[in-house]
């Protein structure tokens, strides 16, 4: 599932490592260029099969850490700003079948 968000004439494709109504946990390659907190970017995230949404986000938090194959990563906390009726279902249903589908492979 990519979010993408520009950093002014660079477009950053993080790894969304976990998502909720209230907003997405991404991480990037520790070179990318550096979002700092309080700031603001547009956010896309396509969930395949399903939809797009866009939506302000605002940096929230920012740490840095290794991945289990030793690759350094910055893990970035965001919050979703004003989202519609419409993103809000989408994201939903997302999480939903989520569920779903990990209780049937349990």
């Amino acid at each position: 599932m990519p979010c993408e968000g520009p950093k002014g004439k660079t477009t950053l494709r993080p790894a969304v490592l976990d998502l909720s109504i209230g907003g997405v946990a991404a991480a990037v390659a520790a070179d990318a260029p550096r979002l700092e907190i309080g700031s603001r970017t547009m956010c896309a995230i396509e969930f395949p099969g399903m939809g797009r949404i866009e939506s302000v986000v605002q940096v929230r938090s920012e740490s840095q850490r290794p991945l289990p194959d030793g690759q350094q990563v910055r893990r970035y906390g965001f919050e979703f700003l004003n989202l519609n009726a419409k993103s809000v279902a989408l994201i939903q249903r997302f999480i939903l079948e989520q569920q779903r589908a990990r209780k049937k492979a349990a």
